[in-house]
């Protein structure tokens, strides 16, 4: 491969479609909550208040994710652009920012809700997540930064490519590129 060859990892659209459809199923199943106001012999479920308020959360929450999935399998942005100069990552909702190889410290796994991530572990994180113009752009990192060390996370959930294999090749790439600089 050459120098100057990016790699391109694009969304799995299987994969997009089927968050996608599980998103809408939790909408559905939300509204329904909220409209038919079942009789519910649950003893969490049963009080009407605490019913109403999962059903919106879900709505509201799921909501959200549909219209992210839907613009995630409509857009022609790659996941993931991978070259000599660093990564450029679109996988999630707060993402789409290059990061440059002599920016990263580590590269690590971490999981957050039974899903792993790869938490991209910056030297200067207080200064790349400051630099950021989005108000919620620059909460969320923050919010990543100080919960679970690094701003920036790498889902491989949408990816045309296992966790494994892109933990591997950004690991190879990170030592290469990183080992040319010093």
């Amino acid at each position: 491969m050459a120098e100057s060859e990016s790699i391109i990892i694009p969304f799995s659209n299987k994969k997009l479609i089927k968050l996608l459809a599980v998103s809408v199923a939790f909408v559905v199943a939300g509204c329904w909550l909220l409209i038919a106001q079942p009789e519910m012999h649950n003893s969490v479920f049963s009080d009407s208040f605490t019913r109403n308020t999962a059903a919106i959360v879900c709505v509201l929450f799921f909501g959200f994710a549909s219209i992210a999935l839907t613009l995630k399998i409509r857009a022609k942005k790659p996941a993931l652009v991978i070259d000599e100069t660093g990564i450029t990552n679109n996988t999630g909702t707060i993402g789409g920012d290059h990061i440059p190889w002599s920016g990263i410290r580590a590269i690590v796994t971490n999981t957050v809700f039974n899903q792993v991530f790869l938490m991209v572990i910056l030297y200067e994180p207080e200064a790349y997540i400051n630099k950021q113009k989005g108000f919620l752009k620059r909460k969320a990192m923050l919010h990543n930064y100080k919960k679970y060390g690094a701003p920036v996370s790498i889902s491989a959930n949408t990816l045309q490519m296992s966790l494994s294999e892109l933990r591997q090749l950004l690991h190879d790439k990170l030592s290469r590129y990183n080992d040319v600089k010093r």
